[in-house]
This record gives structure tokens, sequence and C-alpha cells, in this order.
């Protein structure tokens, strides 16, 4: 039970991560996922955002229900939104660029298209950060100008270690042409043996220990159970799940289903925002709420 929950614990901490409105809402407009068990609070923190880009991008209350409209058939599969999802294999926005809303403004498409063309990681500078800091905590005394240039060869030499480095690519011993893997895990053996030789002075880590008079067991739920019904039958239908963990994850998550559906209008009654930009998106949702 320990091994679970610092298991639990790690994935929670990944999953925290993600707790961003914009990436439920992508979640929720990737066609290959539209089919998955959102929660009702895990749908409505969606559309709530999905409104609030598109108030952002100047939309009135009019295309707003519009928009609210175009939500309601893109989850129920309706024309125009049952595009063939082979469109969307290698990238939602394809899939969204086939569908054409026509005669209504494509109001859905465009927030979708904005929200998968945002970067998703920052991977590069990330790599650049570590290799900065790799030479920094070693040379204190670089000037800023030192410290760029050494951090452009080490990326150029990264990057085209093939062509720069060939002589390396040759094992002398075994008189064989080393493979990218093996040159890679030779750099990297290179490095880590640097780094061992400066941290063999440390002191070890602080290892927290539960007293043998004071053990217990706490439970922690998974993060991700707050947004997705992880039992529903679209994920146990191949997994043998005993009844009562589901009974016990049933009872514990049942709170969370309390706090509203992301519901919408049918759109009989609009038509009277043309050119209103001062509306609350809370207060639209509310009313699709009661209206249900």
């Amino acid at each position: 039970m320990i091994i679970r929950n610092h298991c639990v614990k790690v994935i929670n901490g990944r999953f925290n991560e993600f707790d961003d409105d914009n990436y439920i809402a992508c979640f929720f407009l990737d066609p290959c996922f539209r089919s998955a068990p959102l929660k009702k609070l895990s749908t409505k923190r969606a559309i709530k955002c999905i409104l609030s880009i598109g108030k952002k991008l100047n939309f009135d209350l009019d295309e707003i229900e519009i928009l609210l409209d175009q939500i309601q058939k893109y989850q129920e599969k309706k024309d125009p939104f049952d595009v063939d999802l082979a469109f969307a294999r290698k990238n939602p926005i394809r899939w969204w660029n086939q569908v054409a809303t026509d005669p209504e403004p494509e109001l859905l498409p465009k927030i979708a298209c904005h929200l998968f063309s945002i970067c998703p990681n920052s991977a590069t500078c990330e790599r650049g950060f570590s290799t900065l800091g790799w030479l920094f905590e070693r040379r204190l005394n670089l000037k800023l100008d030192t410290l760029e240039s050494m951090c452009k060869l080490i990326t150029y030499w990264k990057s085209n270690f093939r062509t720069e480095l060939g002589y390396y690519g040759n094992d002398q011993k075994k008189n064989a042409q080393l493979s990218d893997d093996e040159i890679n895990i030779r750099i990297a053996e290179a490095f880590k043996e640097t780094e061992e030789d400066e941290d063999e002075d440390l002191p070890p880590a602080n290892i927290e220990t539960i007293p043998k008079d004071d053990c217990y067991v706490l439970i922690e739920p998974i993060w991700i159970e707050k947004f997705i019904d992880l039992s529903h039958e679209l994920i146990i239908k191949d997994i043998d799940v005993p009844k009562d963990i589901l009974d016990d994850f049933d009872e514990y998550m049942k709170d969370n289903d309390d706090n509203g559906d992301g519901g919408h209008n049918n759109g009989d009654s609009r038509r009277s925002g043309k050119g209103v930009y001062d509306y609350n998106i809370d207060d639209l949702i509310g009313n699709s709420d009661e209206e249900e």
C-alpha cells in the first residue's frame, strides 16, 4: 500500500501540471477523444473556457449563443461535426479544417484551431536551460558572452555529431561502426561520470521514515478521477475490476457530479444578442443548466 500511495503521489504531481482549463478544453475538442467519459464538472470547465476564449475574440452575445449550439452539435456528433476521424489521426487541426458550419459562422472551429495552434511544451528552450545550468554550476566566473558561445557550441555538436564527429562512430577495438544510439549513450556516460565524481562527497539525501509504532495507511485518490469517469464502460470493458473498488470510487466522486452540467441552449430564443458584448459567461452557463 505504501508503494501504491507513492506511485499515486507521483502521478498526481504530474497530472496537476495539466489541471488547466486550456488543457481540458483541448482534450474536449479533440475529436479522437470526443466519446471520453468526462465528468460533468470537467465538461462545464471546458465549455466555460471555450466561451471565455470566444469573448476574448470579440464574439457578441448572438455569436456566443451560436457557439453554444455548435458545442452541443459537436458533442452529439451531428452535422457538420460528423467528419471522418481519419482526418484527426495525426493532427486535430486537419479535422477542424474540414468542418464547414455554413450558413452559420465558423465559431467553434475557429476556437479549436486557436487552441490546437498553441505549442504545448518548451522542450527546446528547456534543453538550453539544462545545458546552461550544467555549465554554470561548474564554472561560476563565466561572462555572459562566453556562456552563450559555449552553449551554442554544445548545441551545434549535439545536432551535427554525425557529420562533425564522424570519426567517433568507429569502434577501434571491435572495428565496427557505432549506431546513433550507441554514440548518444557514450556521450551521456561521459557527462554522467563527471557528475558522479563531483557528487561523491555529497551527504545522502534525507529519507523520510515511518516509525513502526505510528504506521498507518492513507489511500490517496488519483487526480484524474476528478475529471474522467474511470468506472465508465468504455474504460473498464476490457479490465477485470473488482466491484467493491468501483463502489468506493463512485461514493468518493459523487460530490463532483453535483456541480452542474455543461448544457446549452437550443438556439430558438437567440438573435437578441446581436452587437451585445457586455455579458457574463457564468450567467450563460447557468441559464443553460436551468433550461435542462
